[in-house]
């Protein structure tokens, strides 16, 4: 079973002193770091701190300087993050390392950082891509560095789309966001099954929600029998009818704590695929912005690949217009 289940904003009124999470945001001076960086300012939680770091593959200092300039102006003065809770730091790589260890070394430092980066390839990979047609024109691929990252790192991985939350190139909905406005709510989907990573999932949700968003538990429906992975550590899963039990009531308990987001267990039952059915729902009204899964979670239909990520999760982070949470068992939460 999954413990205790108890959520993130529980967790904070049992402790006198709460760390929060520093929000790890790599850059390198493109508008979709730019959003990756806005997109943590738009979860920070009063707890949190954003670390913007660039890996510095050449030396170029005016070009440093620049990226700084630009990334302190654009948190502090435009999403109204307190100076306290920025930093902006380059990073240089190590004889022996490349840019890919590098930001796994950076993420993996510590558990309670969350590794935030744009989802898209290298202008290379975006032209080789468009023009061997292994993608719809317009739809950017997933980048190598991004795939890497989200089967290496060991702490929560957000992959910023291009196109997803709109709010974050308004400035006026930052400052909105920041006050408190209920009209710049986002949606947030947590995907779950009945293993223990799901509950991660679930806490890590109720971690970045604010008022007047939307949280939505999916559980697609399959088989009413639970199952036992020996290569996911002996994790035991629920069967559907208990996995419906215990996050109604986990959601029914956030509510009453937080009445000013709205939580809520969704079932589904499967169509076609389990990614089918949940790429599906992040695209029915209202859209959803976040789509939060387990690295390892989401396996029943495809064990027998064995592959790092659960399959289900790697394919709706590859394919869905919503900003992927990778949520990881390592992590602390």
């Amino acid at each position: 079973m999954l413990g205790h289940g108890v959520m993130a904003l529980s967790k904070l009124s049992r402790h006198k002193t709460v760390r929060g999470r520093t929000f790890v945001v790599a850059v390198d001076g493109s508008k979709l770091s730019k959003r990756a960086a806005r997109l943590a300012a738009y979860m920070l939680g009063p707890f949190d701190k954003i670390k913007v770091v660039h890996v510095e593959v050449k030396e170029d200092d005016e070009g440093w300087r620049t990226i700084k300039n630009n990334f302190e102006h654009d948190l502090q003065q435009t999403c109204g993050v307190p100076r306290s809770k920025v930093t902006v730091e380059k990073v240089p790589i190590k004889p022996g390392d490349d840019l890919k260890s590098t930001l796994i070394r950076l993420a993996n430092s510590d558990t309670h950082q969350v590794l935030v980066m744009g989802s898209a390839g290298s202008r290379h990979e975006l032209q080789d891509a468009e023009s061997k047609k292994k993608r719809p024109i317009g739809e950017a691929p997933m980048g190598s560095i991004a795939e890497m990252m989200m089967n290496a790192v060991k702490v929560p991985v957000i992959l910023v789309k291009a196109k997803a939350l709109s709010q974050l190139e308004s400035e006026d909905s930052l400052a909105r966001r920041k006050v408190g406005y209920k009209d710049v709510g986002v949606h947030i989907l947590a995907a779950v099954d009945g293993g223990r990573l799901s509950q991660k999932c679930f806490d890590f949700a109720a971690h970045i929600s604010k008022q007047g968003d939307t949280v939505s538990v999916l559980h697609v429906t399959d088989s009413d029998h639970a199952v036992k992975r020996s290569h996911a550590g002996g994790n035991e899963l629920m069967g559907d009818s208990a996995v419906r039990t215990y996050y109604t009531e986990e959601c029914n308990k956030a509510s009453l704590a937080r009445p000013d987001i709205e939580f809520k267990f969704v079932d589904r039952h499967k169509k076609g695929t389990v990614r089918d059915t949940v790429l599906a729902f992040t695209e029915s009204e209202p859209l959803v912005d976040f789509v939060i899964l387990g690295s390892v979670e989401l396996l029943r239909q495809h064990e027998k690949h064995g592959t790092v990520m659960g399959s289900v999760s790697s394919a709706v982070a590859h394919h869905s217009a919503a900003h992927p949470i990778i949520i990881k068992p390592e992590a602390q939460y």
